[in-house]
């Protein structure tokens, strides 16, 4: 089971989004409960362009994560929704961060992943900023929901502050 995973994983670093999508399935005929698997089909699908796909799979994991993981899953879902065209739903993730704020520290890389989804790059890149701040361990993660941003040079310029360009 592990080695599936990791496979699929492998492919999705690599933007082998198919590979991924094929060996995810494969895992999820093992273990059709397995909210990680889900995560990462939801981030397979968005990237593929399955949006409708995506956000479904990004839903389920939340449902299977329980409430201790799903406040992680809720900025992807959040980023499904704005790269989908869905921006009523991805604003309302965001006031969903917003009032979850109020109760407890919510990571400002959380807005930026939903602003990257709906192509508000400069919010994105002010709470990358705010992350970077912050100390932020996901700045130093593989994560495509950002991707549209790494053209941008406060982007690079961030890139180079964390040392990941030169």
């Amino acid at each position: 089971m592990k080695e599936l995973r990791r496979n699929s994983e492998r492919y999705a670093v690599a933007y082998r989004w198919e590979e991924s999508l094929e060996k995810l399935k494969d895992v999820l005929k093992v273990h059709p409960n397995y909210w990680v698997i889900h995560w990462t089909l939801g981030e397979v699908y968005t990237q593929m362009g399955m949006h409708e796909e995506g956000i479904a799979a990004f839903q389920k994991t939340m449902d299977l994560a329980g409430e201790g993981a799903s406040w992680e899953v809720l900025p992807w879902l959040g980023w499904a929704y704005g790269v989908a065209g869905r921006t009523d739903e991805a604003r309302q993730v965001l006031q969903q961060l917003e009032a979850q704020s109020e109760q407890c520290y919510v990571p400002a890389y959380f807005f930026a992943q939903v602003y990257a989804g709906l192509g508000e790059n400069d919010l994105a890149l002010d709470y990358l900023e705010k992350a970077y701040e912050e100390h932020d361990l996901r700045l130093a993660w593989r994560d495509t929901s950002i991707d549209s941003l790494r053209e941008e040079p406060r982007f690079i310029e961030l890139g180079r502050k964390v040392g990941f360009i030169k």
